[in-house]
């Protein structure tokens, strides 16, 4: 047998949300990126569902860039949120 030490699980959190229009209606098919403030800067992107809905699972508490996409439509940039670790399920972005 082969002692392979200590392994130390890190607590993960969820992070949903909806991306909705300039006139406040659910968009499909946005693609929603995140980039993380960590060592490494880790990047991620979903798709929104039909109704505008988005999810990531697996995500380490701690600072995110954020960003929604339709298209060449963009957010004007990206904006930051702190995700903890019980995680954030009501996140609404905008796009034009």
């Amino acid at each position: 047998m082969v002692d392979l030490g200590a392994v130390e699980l890190k607590p993960t959190a969820p992070l949903a949300g909806i991306v909705l229009d300039a006139d406040g209606k659910p968009v499909a098919g946005a693609r929603v990126r995140l980039l993380a403030h960590d060592e490494w800067m880790t990047k991620h992107a979903v798709l929104t569902a039909k109704d505008g809905r988005f999810a990531f699972a697996g995500l380490r508490p701690g600072k995110y860039s954020h960003r929604a996409m339709r298209g060449a439509d963009t957010a004007p940039m990206f904006k930051t949120i702190d995700l903890p670790a019980a995680g954030v399920n009501d996140l609404e972005l905008r796009v034009q």
